[in-house]
């Protein structure tokens, strides 16, 4: 019996040790996995974080281009917006040679009979994207042209008028004349699209928002005015 028992005992041991053997392996495979996945955690982690420096340099340039986009049209803007208030204060003579280019001023809403003689513009001044103009005219109807002319072309999209009276000039006070100041909204994209945030744009200009072109028609200047 003592035999027996010494048997079972001893089988029970090995039974024991066999299965002791067998949780060791499965824990070093588990640890392994364990180890193998902290790796790939790591190298996850190190591909995360080169993306995200790559979106913020991608983020960077475009903010750069947008800057210098901006810098570069305001650079040549106001040349080419005060050469287009000449071309609106121009009268073309009615001839053969400038007929196509006052039959586009008329499609643009121009009076070509108009004599730009019969206005004066006297001060201008720009302050964060706005143009302040004042002048003086012979009639409230010259003044009307003048806006119209203005907001045919790119660079004023909407004339805001602010004064418009009558008074006697300066030097004649027998004559009556018209003085006038108005705010104009400038844009110096070639392209007619207002950079602006759409919750930004006047419902009147809602057509200019930047988009892609075949979406945002641009809006020119008739012919022979400052492209």
């Amino acid at each position: 019996m003592l035999a027996l028992l010494g048997l079972v005992v001893l089988v029970e041991c090995f039974a024991f040790f066999l299965w002791y053997q067998s949780i060791q392996s499965d824990v070093a495979i588990e640890q392994k996995k364990a180890a193998d996945a902290k790796v790939r955690v790591e190298k996850l982690e190190k591909q995360k974080t080169k993306l995200e420096e790559r979106e913020v340099a991608k983020l960077e340039l475009a903010r750069q281009n947008v800057i210098f986009e901006k810098l570069r049209h305001e650079k040549s803007g106001p040349a080419e917006m005060l050469k287009f208030l000449s071309y609106v204060l121009t009268q073309k003579e009615d001839n053969l040679y400038n007929r196509d280019e006052l039959k586009a001023q008329e499609a643009a809403g121009w009076s070509s009979g108009w004599d730009p003689d019969r206005l004066w513009v006297t001060k201008l001044t720009e302050d964060n994207g706005e143009l302040n103009i004042k002048g003086t005219a012979k009639s409230h109807e010259d003044v009307a042209e003048f806006y119209r002319r203005l907001e045919s072309g790119i660079y004023f999209p909407l004339i805001d008028p602010v004064v418009q009276q009558i008074a006697n000039d300066t030097e004649f006070k027998e004559i009556e004349v018209v003085n006038f100041e108005a705010f104009a909204l400038l844009n110096y994209n070639p392209n007619g699209e207002l950079k602006m945030r759409r919750d930004e744009v006047p419902e009147a200009l809602e057509g200019l928002v930047a988009a892609p072109a075949a979406e945002a028609p641009a809006k020119t200047p008739p012919a022979g005015g400052a492209k």
